[in-house]
């Protein structure tokens, strides 16, 4: 799978000047800047040698740290404790019909009482290359949706108990994608957006030795 990630701050400025920003700044890992695409991307008919384009934009969502994995609806997906502390779950995602930059969000609601756990976070700005089976869509992995937006809740002694309490909850995971190539204004509407529904785990660390 071949993607890149590049990250920047949110400053108020409009969509347009962040795309450049991002084009500008060159990436951590010392590869070149991303590239904004001048069109859609189009693919060949196999019959007349015409170019047809995308289909509109679509999001599917899933669970995976280094590589895209579907989810079905109530799968059970891991809280990781972070190594330097926090938790997490990781997102994953197949982006169809959009630009190679896009802004992807996502959020994770408790469903038994429709709090939002997780979701504040900025959005995560990256360039998707194309798959090399399909020009028309992209994959993404390792979105960590951070479960620090509930203040502590007073019944627990701390944030891991709390944590804990939510091992078998189900959860709705919430991810939406941005097409930055074609984005205006500072607030744009997602181009696509998707949800499921999942049933939380605890991580082996936590549930061997911090959640009896």
């Amino acid at each position: 799978m071949l993607w890149s990630v590049l990250f920047w701050s949110c400053t108020g400025s409009s969509t347009d000047d962040q795309v450049t920003k991002l084009v500008d700044t060159p990436s951590p890992t010392g590869d070149s800047g991303p590239t904004v695409e001048t069109g859609p991307v189009t693919t060949t008919s196999d019959t007349g040698g015409t170019s047809d384009p995308c289909p509109a934009p679509a999001l599917e969502i899933g669970n995976g740290a280094v590589e895209h994995t579907p989810l079905q609806k109530g799968a059970e997906v891991t809280i990781v404790h972070g190594s330097q502390g926090g938790w997490h779950i990781e997102i994953s995602g197949r982006i169809t019909g959009t630009g190679e930059l896009v802004g992807i969000s996502s959020s994770v609601v408790r469903v038994s009482d429709g709090v939002q756990l997780a979701g504040e976070q900025p959005p995560w700005y990256v360039e998707l290359l194309p798959l090399p089976t399909d020009a028309c869509a992209r994959e993404f992995a390792g979105l960590q949706s951070l479960i620090d937006d509930l203040p502590l809740p007073p019944e627990f002694a701390g944030y891991q108990e709390f944590i804990c309490s939510l091992d078998g909850e189900a959860l709705e995971l919430s991810s939406s994608v941005v097409d930055l190539t074609t984005a205006t204004g500072v607030d744009p509407i997602p181009d696509a957006e998707a949800s499921i529904q999942v049933v939380a785990r605890l991580d082996d660390f936590d549930a061997m030795y911090n959640c009896p």
